[in-house]
């Protein structure tokens, strides 16, 4: 007779301990919880394990769903070590759901011409967009088209004509022309003189 056949199992859930109905999360976020203490008796003497359960997909815990057997001196490490690659990627998803809200934000506010784009069609408006979205210099210094004709409104320059130079925008003796502001940055200039 081997050591195997005086083996003795059963499952001790009717006795209180302090792993039984722990529940974590493990890294991928399933719930983790600890179900059943099991002791088997040995010739060694008592081996204690632990019955864990994993809810998928939000799911709880239960025995039903390819439970895991954890040795008792395992268990307060493996939920040590669970605990922290959930908090880690829960951090990171947080981080990455920041950095996805803050960049929303900023391609609505980047994309905002101040109901301009409704005057065309969608493809227009596209276009519209895309030109008044791109940086041009002033001064030196890269600013997008829209900002600087937002600037330029703001300092009650006019739109006016000269014969050689089209469509301009002035204030005073200093002018822009359509050739530096683009035509559809002047109509967006004309659009904002307009609603104000």
């Amino acid at each position: 007779m081997g050591v195997y056949d005086k083996l003795s199992v059963f499952i001790a859930s009717s006795i209180k301990d302090k792993f039984i109905g722990t529940t974590w999360h493990d890294g991928r976020g399933n719930e983790r919880k600890v179900l059943d203490k099991l002791e088997t008796n040995t010739a060694q003497g008592t081996l204690v394990r632990y019955l864990i359960g994993t809810g998928y997909n939000g799911e709880p815990a239960d025995k039903d769903r390819n439970p895991e057997i954890c040795k008792a001196i395992e268990l307060e490490a493996l939920i040590a070590r669970e605990k922290r690659m959930w908090e880690a990627n829960n951090k990171t998803r947080q981080q990455e759901e920041a950095t996805r809200e803050k960049e929303a934000r900023e391609e609505n506010v980047r994309n905002n011409i101040d109901g301009f784009d409704k005057l065309f069609s969608s493809m227009n408006a596209k276009k519209v967009l895309n030109t008044l979205t791109k940086n041009v210099m002033r001064n030196g210094k890269p600013i997008m088209l829209r900002d600087l004709i937002r600037q330029l409104v703001k300092e009650h320059w006019q739109i006016g004509s000269l014969s050689k130079q089209g469509r301009i925008m002035h204030k005073g003796d200093v002018f822009l022309t359509e050739k530096q502001l683009t035509k559809t940055g002047i109509d967006y200039a004309e659009f904002l003189i307009n609603k104000e």
